[in-house]
């Protein structure tokens, strides 16, 4: 947990130096190094809101696996079948993703730095969430029988395969 306080792991190993002569020869004993690790969220972005174009999520950067500070927070996602494509970087705990397709799945996770090189962490886990459909419905007016007779004839159903309203 980042509480604001640098935390570094110790790890012990073996350096052996082995010396040589007709006099001597000996191995030293073990050094302590300290060894830090690039932090990354233990868990998902939590999903907040969402609507057709949007999904507000909370970064969960909080609780996480590796050293700090924490320095940058970024964002990034995809819809699923693609490739990660956006990234932003987030300076608040909460992040609204905008500009998304209704009725659509997307994979988000959380990127954290510290600093120094390769202050960047592995992503996190992702939240797999979806939009909602975009909330247009078609009404049609006109006589039932024609309005019953243009339903099994390839009328469309809106964005989210929902059946048609007839009004």
């Amino acid at each position: 947990m980042d509480d604001g306080k640098q935390c570094m792991k110790i790890v012990e190993y073996c350096r052996h130096s082995l010396t040589s002569s007709t006099w001597w020869s000996g191995i030293s004993g073990p050094e302590k190094q300290a060894v830090t690790e690039p932090p990354r969220p233990i868990a998902p972005p939590q999903l907040l809101g969402v609507g057709p174009t949007y999904l507000l999520i909370q970064l969960n950067a909080n609780s996480i696996i590796g050293d700090g500070p924490i320095i940058l927070k970024e964002v990034e996602y995809r819809m699923t079948s693609g490739t990660w494509t956006e990234t932003h970087a987030v300076n608040a705990p909460t992040y609204k993703l905008w500009h998304l397709d209704p009725d659509t799945e997307y994979e988000i996770r959380v990127l954290l730095t510290r600093p120094g090189e390769g202050g960047t962490g592995q992503p996190g886990p992702p939240l797999i969430t979806r939009t909602k459909c975009a909330g247009s419905r078609h009404l049609i007016s006109g006589p039932v029988s024609d309005l019953l007779h243009n339903a099994g004839h390839g009328i469309s159903p809106n964005s989210c395969n929902k059946p048609l309203t007839y009004v």
